[in-house]
C-alpha cells in the first residue's frame, strides 16, 4: 500500500453523554460518518485506521471496579462488562459505518494485544497490515486487555494507536492523527484553545489545562497529549486535536481549509 495513513479517534466525550452511562450522541456520530465517508471519496490519495473512545460506556464499569492506568483491582465480573460495553458502543459506530457502505473492519485489542504487567508483550498486527493492503479501514477501541500477571488493564485508544504506529511506521508512511473531541482542542483554564503544544512548553501547559467533568479512568486530556507527544519525539508524527463534529470541521480539514485546534508536535 502507497498510501498515506491517517489515524483518527472519536473521542468518547465526543460520541457518548459521559454524564450519562449508556447514552449515545445519535446525532454526533451519524455527523462524523458523513464526513469520513466524504472524505474517503475526496482524499484517494489517504487510508487510514480508526478508534473510538470508551465514553459513558466503559468508563462507568470501569470506574464501579476500580480500575484505571495507575492501579489494577481485577475482577472477573469487572471485565466482563467492561469489555462488553465497550465492544457494544463500538459496534453501535460500525452498523453505522457498514449501512454507509464504508469499507471498514473492528479489530479487537482484546484479542490481537496481550500484555505483562502492563507492558504489551505481544501484539499481532498482521491482520491489521492485511486489512490496509485491501483498502479496508482498521477499526479498534479503549479496551480491556488480558495481562499475564495482573488479570487484565486497561489499554486506551491513545495507547493502542502508539502501539500500532510504532510497529507500522517502517512499512507504512504514516501521515498525522487526529484526535475528534467535544470541545475546540485543548483549553486553558478559561475555555481558550492552545493552539501548540510539544515537549518545551509541556510542562508550563500541564499546570493551566481545563478539566471537564464526567467518567474518565484513562487520564482524560492531559493522557491524550502525553500519548501524543510521546509519538511525535519518537516517530516525528503530528497529532492535531479539535471539536471533529462542529461546523463539519473534520471535512473542512481534509478539503485544506484551517480549523481551531490545537497542534502537539
Amino acid at each position: 500500500m502507497t498510501k498515506k495513513i491517517v489515524f483518527i479517534k472519536f473521542g468518547g466525550g465526543l460520541i457518548t453523554d459521559k454524564s450519562t452511562s449508556f447514552k449515545i450522541n445519535e446525532e454526533v456520530i451519524d455527523g462524523l460518518i458523513f464526513q469520513i465517508k466524504h472524505i474517503i471519496q475526496s482524499r484517494q490519495d489517504l487510508g487510514f485506521i480508526i478508534g473510538n473512545g470508551a465514553g459513558s460506556f466503559g468508563h462507568f464499569y470501569a470506574e464501579k471496579y476500580k480500575v484505571n492506568d495507575n492501579y489494577t483491582n481485577f475482577s472477573s465480573e469487572g471485565l466482563t462488562l467492561i469489555h462488553h460495553s465497550v465492544l457494544t458502543l463500538n459496534k453501535i459506530i460500525i452498523d453505522k459505518m457498514i449501512n454507509n457502505k464504508i469499507n471498514c473492519f473492528t479489530l479487537h485489542p482484546s484479542s490481537f494485544i496481550f500484555s505483562s504487567n502492563k507492558k504489551l508483550k505481544k501484539i499481532f498486527i498482521e491482520p491489521m497490515i492485511g486489512l490496509l493492503n485491501q483498502n479496508i479501514i482498521p477499526f479498534v477501541y479503549g479496551d480491556m486487555v488480558i495481562d499475564e500477571n495482573l488479570g487484565s488493564v486497561v489499554y486506551s485508544t491513545e495507547r493502542i494507536f502508539y502501539e500500532i504506529i510504532k510497529r507500522l511506521y517502517k512499512r507504512f508512511k504514516i501521515d498525522e492523527i487526529i484526535h475528534c473531541v467535544n470541545v475546540d482542542g485543548v483549553l486553558d483554564r478559561d475555555k481558550k484553545n492552545i493552539e501548540k503544544i510539544n515537549k518545551k512548553n509541556f510542562a508550563q501547559i500541564k499546570k493551566m489545562i481545563y478539566k471537564p467533568e464526567g467518567y474518565d479512568v484513562s487520564g482524560g486530556m492531559m493522557h491524550k497529549i502525553s500519548e501524543s507527544l510521546k509519538i511525535a519525539q519518537n516517530y516525528k508524527i503530528k497529532t492535531l486535536i479539535f471539536n471533529g463534529y462542529k461546523n463539519n470541521n473534520l471535512l473542512r480539514y481534509f478539503s485544506g481549509e484551517k480549523v481551531i485546534g490545537t497542534f502537539v508536535e
